[in-house]
C-alpha cells in the first residue's frame, strides 16, 4: 500500500512539473524563466541530495526528535 501511494505521489508530482512548465513558457519571458528554472532545478537536485540524509538522520537519532 505504501508503494502504491509512493508511486502515485511520483506521478502527481512529475504531472504537475510537467504542466508548470509548459504553462511558464507561455506567460513568462524567456529570461525570466530561464532564471526561475535554473533556480528550481537547482534546489531540486539539492533536496534531492539531503532527503536520503535527512531520512538518515531521523532513524539513527529517533530519540532526540520524539
Amino acid at each position: 500500500m505504501a508503494t502504491a501511494l509512493a508511486l502515485i505521489g511520483k506521478a502527481s508530482v512529475v504531472s504537475c512539473f510537467c504542466i508548470i512548465f509548459i504553462y511558464s513558457a507561455e506567460v513568462f519571458p524567456t529570461v525570466i524563466r530561464t532564471v526561475g528554472v535554473g533556480v528550481c532545478a537547482f534546489f531540486g537536485r539539492v533536496g534531492s541530495l539531503l532527503a536520503p540524509q535527512i531520512l538518515h538522520l531521523v532513524s539513527t537519532y529517533k530519540l532526540f526528535f520524539i
